[in-house]
């Protein structure tokens, strides 16, 4: 199955706790924005721009899939015409580069993925900064209300060295997914701690009868986008205090040991070879008795035309370690183009594919919001979350304590990602692990040295 295909299945939604939690958790917005300035009185006006046409340019994701059709409405809204441009994910991203290294781009919006982006972007120049439009009450539209998005979310997802440079199209979490039928025949709890969640593992595994009691990504470079949630809750980081790699300290190598042993020994055969789609499949036919990865999976497991496990799914956030637990957030954003020559309409679509009119509908649809309105629309809560409230608290707690910390944090980030990659395949073969991450640190470190000049 596609990736395109599960997108349209993610979580169908969320709960009332949820909702109601979320109007605790975080603060008013970012860069000395405040609830003042969103509710100050606003001369804006959505027809300013009529007449003009903005460029946008996205790849497939769930959120620019659900809003294309809805583009009309901006344009009768506005009287500005949108010529809409979507491409693959990897394509999408190949023209970006191309088109903005060329600086002739006549670019106005773009998708983009800090985490992956981030600093090349905002180190050539290329993001323009939201902060002032947010700032001016001459561009923001009454209705918006910046203060209703999760500080902690956008914080983490759509800003480069504390500086707003998108609003998000989605917020996900990578989280721990269990079979409860399983753990409850087994007399066994819900682990709290890695420790544990091994152990259950191990007492849940029988690769005779195909029951596996974890899977993990074994795929070097994708694992690289779940492994580092374990590296957080060992008390590791990417880098030191002083900004270094960390790549072969204690607290590294042990989380992916952990991660290698956890995979080979209760996980499929063949993991090595394995990503997400694969994995996702066998825990839909019911051969897993926990998953840990995005939560842009979760409607799957609910959706009876493809899941054999409906409601037999517990959802949790992955158990703690000794450096405690420390939720992974990922998500895509809507960026302006810093050489845009219609800045004001380009922002004008931002706040309309954000506000909260569109976001209300993403969420229904089961595209997790960062607003909080979102979390509280009526419709949405008479779903998925009236069944699941395990599963709102988990994406509740994740958006109020996690951190975007699932990319290697250079400049180039597919180079990195396979660098680490390579120890974790070393730690999955049983290999020494130590020495991998030896040499990975000093590839890391040149990497480094290079990127810096």
């Amino acid at each position: 199955m596609s990736q395109d295909a599960v997108i349209r299945r993610i979580d169908r939604g969320m709960g009332r706790r949820d909702a109601l939690r979320l109007l605790t958790v975080g603060g008013v917005g970012l860069a000395g924005i405040t609830r003042r300035a969103s509710a100050a009185t606003s001369s804006f006006d959505w027809r300013k721009h009529a007449g003009q046409t903005i460029r946008v340019l996205v790849p497939k994701q769930p959120g620019v899939d659900f809003v294309e059709p809805l583009v009309p409405e901006f344009e009768k809204l506005t009287g500005i015409k949108v010529n809409w441009e979507k491409l693959g994910e990897d394509q999408q991203r190949q023209k970006l580069q191309v088109e903005l290294t060329s600086g002739m781009a006549d670019l106005d919006i773009f998708g983009s993925h800090t985490g992956q982006q981030g600093k090349a972007f905002m180190q050539a120049g290329w993001y323009e900064v939201l902060d002032p439009y947010i700032k001016d009450p001459g561009q923001v539209a009454p209705e918006y209300d910046f203060a209703d998005w999760d500080s902690n979310v956008l914080g983490q997802l759509a800003s480069v060295d504390g500086k707003l440079v998108g609003i998000l199209m989605f917020a996900i979490a990578f989280n721990l997914y269990y079979r409860k039928d399983l753990l409850q025949g087994a007399g066994l709890s819900v682990p709290k701690t890695l420790e544990e969640m091994e152990t259950v593992a191990q007492k849940l595994t029988d690769k005779r009868k195909n029951q596996f009691g974890m899977l993990l990504r074994g795929q070097a470079a994708p694992a690289v986008g779940v492994w580092p949630t374990f590296l957080h809750n060992f008390g590791g980081t990417w880098l030191t205090a002083d900004g270094k790699p960390a790549m072969n300290t204690a607290e590294s190598v042990e989380s992916i040991k952990y991660y290698g042993r956890v995979a080979r020994e209760y996980g499929p055969p063949g993991v090595l070879n394995l990503n997400w789609p694969q994995l996702q499949d066998l825990f839909l036919q019911g051969k897993g008795a926990m998953f840990v990865d995005t939560s842009v999976l979760v409607g799957n497991f609910e959706d009876p035309k493809m899941s054999t496990i409906v409601d037999k799914v517990g959802y949790t956030p992955l158990p703690a370690g000794k450096g405690g637990q420390i939720p992974a957030l990922n998500g895509w954003m809507w960026a302006m183009y810093a050489k845009s020559k219609k800045k004001e309409a380009a922002w004008a679509f931002i706040q309309w594919a954000t506000g909260k009119s569109v976001s209300a509908r993403l969420q229904r649809y089961g595209i997790q919001q960062g607003r909080r309105s979102a979390w509280q629309d009526p419709e949405f809560q008479k779903g998925f979350g009236s069944k699941h409230p395990d599963l709102t608290e988990t994406m509740q707690f994740s958006y109020a304590r996690g951190r975007a910390f699932l990319y290697p944090p250079y400049v180039n980030v597919a180079l990195a990602r396979d660098t680490v990659g390579e120890v974790i395949a070393v730690s999955i073969q049983g290999g020494d692990v130590k020495a991998a991450a030896d040499r990975a640190q000093a590839k890391l470190e040149e990497q480094q040295r290079k990127e810096r000049g």
